[in-house]
C-alpha cells in the first residue's frame, strides 16, 4: 500500500500507472507470515536461501511485467529519472518514537478491523451450517465402537477395566507427552507412580519407533499396541469428521466450486478458501489455513503447529508448497491496496490489476507445477 501511494511522485502518467500495476508483485510484510509457515514446513534447511529466491523472483516478475506493460497497453517515450533528495539530518529520539507509534497504531487498526473482521467472517463460513445431528451422532457412534472394541480385549479388561479406566489412560498419556515435551522431570517422576504408567510409556515408545524387544512385560506390551491402534483409529475418524464438517459449510462449497480451476495447480478446497481470504489481507491466509487444518481438534495441548500439520498432510509436498508460495507472491493485491489503486488512478485500472495479477500468477504457478511434475519433483 505505501508503494502504491509513492507512485504519485512520478510525473509521467503512463509510467505512474505502469509502476502502480507492478508494485503488487513485490514482497511485502503481509506476505512474510505465509512464507514463514510454508518455508519452515518444507524447506527448513534452506530458509534464508528460499526467502532470497522469492525476493529475487518478485523483482524479476515486476521488472518483466513493467516491460510488457510499457511495450503494449502503455506505450510512450521514456522520461529521464531525476530524483531530488532532501537534506539528510540525524533523526531525533522524539521523531523516531512518533513515527514508530504511527506505524504501530496503523497496523493495530488494520489487524483489529480488516484482518480480524475477515478472519471472523471466514471462520463463520467454515463453521456453518455444518453437520446435522444425525451425522454427528453417526461419527460419535463409530468412535464409541472403536473404544468398545478396544475395551473388549481380555488383556485390556484385566489391566484397564472399563471406560473410566480408558479416560484415566488418556489423561495419563496426555500428561506424559506434555511432560516429555517440556522436559519436566518432576512431573515425570509423579506420573511413574500410576499403575497405568508402563502401558503409556510403552505406547509412546511404539509411536516414536523405538524398539520393544527389551520390554519383558508382554501383557503391558499387548495393551500398549492395542492402545496405539485405538489412537490411530480415533485420529483417522477425527480427520474424516473434520473434512465432512468443512465440506458442509459455505466456505467448503465455495472451495469445492473453485477446485475446477485450481485442480491443475494441485490446490484443494482448503487452500482455495485461504486464497479467497487472502484477497482481504495476505495475513489472513495463515489464519484461514490454521482454521481449516485444526477444526475439531480433540486435545489443544497436543495440537501441532500449522507448519507441522501441512508437512504431515499427504496432499502436500515441497513442489506444491513452492507453487503456492509463487502464486501468493503474484496473485491479486489485497483489498486495501485495490482501494488505494482506484483512488490513485481509477477503478478500471484497479480491476485490470486484479485480472492481470491473477492470470499471471495462474500461468506461472501452472508452469511450475507441471514442470516440476515432469521432473519428478512432486513425488
Amino acid at each position: 500500500m505505501p508503494g502504491v501511494l509513492a507512485t504519485r511522485t512520478l510525473r509521467d502518467p503512463k509510467e505512474r500507472i505502469a509502476t502502480l500495476l507492478v508494485v503488487p508483485f513485490m514482497n511485502c510484510g503481509a506476505k512474510l507470515p505465509v512464507y514463514a509457515v510454508l518455508i519452515a514446513a518444507f524447506f527448513p534447511r534452506n530458509r534464508a536461501r528460499m526467502l532470497f529466491i522469492l525476493t529475487m523472483l518478485s523483482w524479476a516478475f515486476a521488472l518483466f511485467a513493467a516491460k510488457i506493460i510499457r511495450a503494449t497497453i502503455l506505450k510512450g517515450p521514456k522520461t529521464p529519472f531525476v530524483m531530488e533528495l532532501p537534506p539528510y539530518r540525524v533523526p531525533t529520539i522524539k521523531g523516531l518514537l512518533i513515527h514508530s507509534w504511527e506505524r504501530t497504531w496503523q497496523y493495530i487498526k488494520k489487524a483489529g478491523t480488516i484482518i480480524l473482521g475477515i478472519s471472523i467472517v471466514l471462520w463463520a463460513m467454515m463453521t456453518f451450517p455444518g453437520l446435522s445431528e444425525k451425522q454427528m451422532a453417526a461419527f460419535a457412534g463409530r468412535e464409541s465402537g472403536l473404544e468398545s472394541a478396544f475395551l473388549a480385549s481380555p488383556q485390556v479388561k484385566e489391566s484397564i477395566g472399563g471406560r473410566e479406566g480408558l479416560e484415566r489412560l488418556d489423561s495419563l498419556y496426555a500428561q506424559y507427552r506434555r511432560a516429555l515435551r517440556e522436559s519436566d522431570d518432576a512431573a515425570l517422576a509423579g506420573l511413574e507412580e500410576s499403575p497405568l504408567f508402563p502401558v503409556v510409556r510403552t505406547a509412546v515408545s511404539i509411536e516414536q519407533g523405538k524398539g520393544t524387544a527389551a520390554i519383558h512385560d508382554k501383557a503391558n506390551l499387548a495393551v500398549a499396541e492395542q492402545y496405539v491402534q485405538l489412537r490411530k483409529g480415533m485420529h483417522e475418524m477425527t480427520a474424516r469428521r473434520q473434512q465432512a464438517m468443512l465440506d458442509r459449510t459455505v466456505a467448503g462449497w465455495m472451495g469445492r466450486a473453485l477446485e475446477v480451476v485450481t485442480r491443475p495447480l494441485g490446490f484443494d478446497y482448503r487452500i482455495n478458501i485461504a486464497l479467497v481470504g487472502g484477497f482481504a489481507a495476505k495475513e489472513v491466509v495463515v489464519s484461514t489455513l490454521g482454521t481449516a487444518y485444526s477444526l475439531g481438534e480433540i486435545d489443544p495441548e497436543s495440537a501441532d503447529s500449522l507448519s507441522q500439520r501441512l508437512k504431515n498432510d499427504s496432499h502436500w509436498n515441497p513442489l506444491m508448497a513452492f507453487t503456492l508460495l509463487v502464486f501468493i507472491m503474484l496473485y491479486v493485491p489485497c483489498f486495501a491496496t485495490v482501494l488505494i489503486m482506484s483512488k490513485e488512478s481509477s477503478w478500471r485500472w484497479a480491476a485490470f490489476s486484479i485480472g492481470f495479477n491473477l492470470v499471471t500468477a495462474y500461468i506461472v504457478a501452472l508452469l511450475i507445477s507441471k514442470g516440476g511434475g515432469l521432473l519428478g519433483l512432486g513425488a
